[in-house]
């Protein structure tokens, strides 16, 4: 029985036992809700298979206990959560012991026996990632790693992301009883009065009840298991994700704070995107770069993707590529950032010209005026991570061409910890940037996810700006976190990228990007 059909008859059947009328549809009647709500946190754990429970409970300490901070509140948690699956003081005492013992994230997913707890545990870490504050590159990457040992496709947990940000939105936006605006969720937290992952989870969960896109798997028992996790819980296994995710990273930093201790993922998320472009703009301006704008897209989710242009034959070229995304990366919140146009257009004019090659000393001036640009618009990008402008979320960040410039400059800039916490993923596509392959083998190592270099060694626009640049060659041969593959299809033509950018992103994402 699949996880869908055993959360609907879970609902079902918790209906009747509350006294809880089901609609003709099968659905929960509006006046019926608060019973079943109350059912879901105190009952649906009993439903559990006995063989599971423990299992479960190994788990969740095992990743507790992975940021070598175990504190008091969480031995709480660990207990309280004991005896929520129905384990007397001996087999809870048993399974926070045998957590010891676990070795791997393939080891803690199996001990589970039934796929589809192992699944909806799955689901859960990923909410109480959202819900403690920040759910940022090495979480996900934690998050990838169990999907990857509990044989769990990772558009699915992409999936998840995308309907836990349309829910809590959804529930934030709807709901009179509940704050409207940015500035009164800053406020409140700034004071720390009125906002805490009570107020979250408690949204997450009442959102499956509403109606809107929280439901998961086809079950309104999705959230129930987040609800049992508590504030505690909820910071202890996120920790537990950034640790996972962090091991494979050479400076890594773990855990991850209580709601609250950074602007993050609510205030920008759930208000939609004007904001954060106010922001960016503002900055922009500041900074000489006037022909500079950060359009969003489409989509709201956990992950964000943000695509960078390169050079076009006209202003229109340089935006439209980007709709490709939807295609690519459909679960994810999507951005496209522009910049330079009237300089990258006469770049790409000068570089399409085959009758006339024109001035080279003309090339080489525009060419060195885009490469200030970048480095400019490299910083700027990497204020959005830093500055929570878009909130502390997971980011790829998809280059053609000069975009590869700003972002590898935008990595720089962020450092080490910086691109722990916030890059989840990178692809770079005819990158018309310098090969320095020291410094991209350490880049590419200090990411959650992979890196992806897409060249043509025939693409004859970039041999003209220089024999060295990474569209032209293969990177980093031996780095297990990059992929480079090679666009042979492409015969040399540089702009080719942007008519084939759907077909080239998906073979990004099928490479693990």
């Amino acid at each position: 029985m699949s996880l869908s059909a055993i959360l609907c008859w879970l609902e079902k059947k918790r209906a009747v036992v509350d006294g809880c009328s089901l609609g003709e549809n099968g659905s929960v009647q509006p006046q019926d809700r608060n019973g079943l709500k109350a059912a879901l946190s105190s009952q649906f754990l009993a439903h559990l298979p006995g063989r599971d429970r423990k299992a479960v409970l190994v788990a969740l300490a095992w990743l507790t206990r992975l940021d070598k901070r175990v504190t008091e509140s969480e031995r709480i948690f660990l207990h309280d959560l004991g005896g929520r699956l129905a384990l007397d003081d001996a087999e809870i005492d048993q399974a926070i012991q045998a957590s010891k013992d676990i070795g791997s994230a393939q080891a803690a997913v199996h001990a589970i026996p039934s796929e589809w707890v192992r699944e909806l545990l799955l689901q859960q870490l990923v909410a109480a990632a959202f819900c403690d504050g920040a759910y940022d590159a090495r979480e996900r990457h934690g998050i990838r790693k169990l999907a990857k040992a509990a044989a769990i496709p990772f558009h699915r947990v992409e999936s998840w992301e995308r309907a836990f940000a349309y829910g809590l939105y959804e529930r934030m936006e709807h709901d009179e009883e509940l704050l409207t605006t940015t500035q009164e969720i800053l406020a409140r937290r700034e004071n720390r009065q009125g906002w805490s992952f009570q107020r979250v989870a408690q949204i997450a969960a009442g959102g499956v009840l509403g109606g809107s896109a929280v439901v998961l798997s086809g079950g309104a028992a999705a959230p129930a298991l987040l609800a049992a996790l508590g504030a505690s819980g909820a910071v202890a296994v996120a920790g537990g994700l950034s640790a996972l995710g962090a091991e494979d990273l050479p400076t890594p930093t773990v855990g991850s704070g209580p709601f609250g201790e950074s602007v993050g993922l609510v205030a920008s998320q759930l208000f939609g995107p004007d904001e954060a472009l106010t922001h960016f703009a503002l900055r922009a301006a500041t900074a000489g770069l006037e022909e500079t704008s950060l359009e969003y897209l489409d989509g709201r989710s956990g992950h964000v993707v943000i695509g960078v242009s390169g050079y076009g034959l006209k202003n229109s070229d340089l935006i439209a590529d980007w709709r490709a995304l939807e295609q690519a990366y459909p679960f994810a919140e999507r951005y496209a950032l522009t910049w330079e146009a009237t300089e990258l257009v006469r770049l790409g004019t000068c570089l399409s010209n085959e009758d006339d090659l024109g001035d080279e000393e003309d090339l080489a001036e525009i060419w060195q005026r885009i490469q200030d640009k970048a480095r400019a618009l490299g910083t700027l990008l990497a204020e959005i991570p830093s500055e929570g402008w878009l909130g502390r979320r997971p980011l790829t960040l998809v280059g053609f061409s000069c975009g590869a410039l700003v972002i590898l400059e935008a990595l720089r800039v962020m450092g080490p910890t910086q691109r722990n916490i916030s890059v989840d993923s990178v692809v770079l596509l005819g990158g018309a940037a310098p090969v320095d392959e020291g410094a991209l083998c350490a880049l590419s190592k200090e990411i959650g996810g992979m890196f992806f270099n897409g060249y043509c060694v025939k693409d004859a626009a970039l041999k003209r700006l220089g024999p060295d640049l990474i569209g032209l060659q293969p990177i980093c041969a031996d780095t297990p976190t990059v992929r480079n593959l090679h666009f042979e299809g492409l015969a040399g033509d540089h702009l080719a990228y942007r008519l084939q950018l759907v077909a080239l992103l998906e073979q990004a994402r099928a490479h693990g990007a």
